[in-house]
């Protein structure tokens, strides 16, 4: 009887949680989502740039993000060009994210629709994805915690407070409602991609072919907050010494996005000098002082 029991609050909370969402679908009609993730460091303001020099790499035809993090460039490539797609990371809770995106966007909407906006439970999910534990859970709960605190977390930094929605602001769970309305068609963008977790080091030689293209957004060395809040995974000067070691030996192409204080420190300058540079001065969209117009950094895409 009690296992019945379960089995119907279950069904009739699926029935609930698909009914919102079809009511959800009719109120965002026509206000389809720009990009799943806002993600610290992303590409969605420089995606023009960024695909307007992917299309100059005439002989590629295999694309790798070897930083995938929000994965953004993976679904706008053009697959008419790109005929193999590599999305990379070494976070296992990114990795969980885009398989579950990949293999049941319709479960996690589903599930996800019901949790409500609370800081009490955005607090609860920040101390289990910074915790240990995170590692036993199973891809879909990864993916379902991630995706929820990151959808409420200011700047889309887990750990950086929990997005009320003040007078003024975007209201972050309604913009979470919206990606989940439209999560299983911004899932068909992914269902061609190849979803790799090594380090750099290891994804760059097995890929390299004189036909593939490298997008490498690596984490900055500099950031304005605790750099444990903006990366899961950490990333040294030795790694990026690596890095830059490992493209001038490459057989293909590569496209590294700088922040331009990275030309502070001499062997990233030096490199740098060798190379073909667009240089581009973007608003800090995380960073805003009431009264003040926002700063800029400048990017290069090397």
């Amino acid at each position: 009887m009690a296992e019945d029991s379960e089995l119907r609050i279950h069904v009739t909370g699926e029935m609930i949680a698909r009914e919102i969402l079809r009511d959800l679908e009719k109120e965002f009609y026509g206000n389809r989502c720009r990009k799943l993730l806002q993600f610290p460091g992303g590409d969605y303001y420089i995606k023009k740039e960024l695909l307007s020099l992917t299309l100059r790499c005439r002989r590629a035809n295999t694309f790798v993000e070897v930083f995938g993090g929000g994965g953004l460039m993976c679904a706008l490539v053009p697959r008419e060009k790109f005929k193999i797609i590599v999305y990379n990371d070494k976070s296992d809770v990114l990795v969980a994210f885009f398989k579950t995106i990949q293999k049941e966007p319709e479960r996690l909407a589903v599930e996800s629709v019901l949790i409500p906006s609370s800081r009490k439970i955005y607090n609860e999910f920040t101390k289990i994805l910074r915790s240990e534990e995170i590692k036993d859970y199973p891809d879909f709960e990864k993916a379902k915690i991630f995706f929820y605190t990151i959808s409420h977390a200011m700047f889309g930094t887990v750990g950086s407070g929990f997005g009320m929605g003040k007078k003024g602001h975007r209201n972050l769970h309604k913009t979470y409602l919206r990606k989940l309305v439209f999560l299983k068609e911004i899932a068909k963008s992914y269902l061609d991609v190849i979803i790799e977790d090594k380090d750099f080091r290891d994804i760059i030689p097995l890929y390299d072919r004189d036909t593939t293209l490298f997008y490498c957004d690596p984490p900055f060395l500099n950031t304005r907050i605790k750099r444990d809040d903006y990366y899961p995974v950490s990333f040294t000067e030795s790694d990026f010494n690596d890095l830059l070691n490992l493209l001038s030996s490459i057989k293909g192409s590569f496209i590294l996005k700088l922040s331009g204080d990275h030309l502070s420190y001499d062997f990233i300058n030096e490199f740098v000098q060798k190379c073909n540079v667009l240089r581009l001065e973007k608003p800090l969209y995380h960073h805003k002082d009431v009264g003040v117009s926002r700063r800029s950094h400048v990017l290069l895409l090397v």
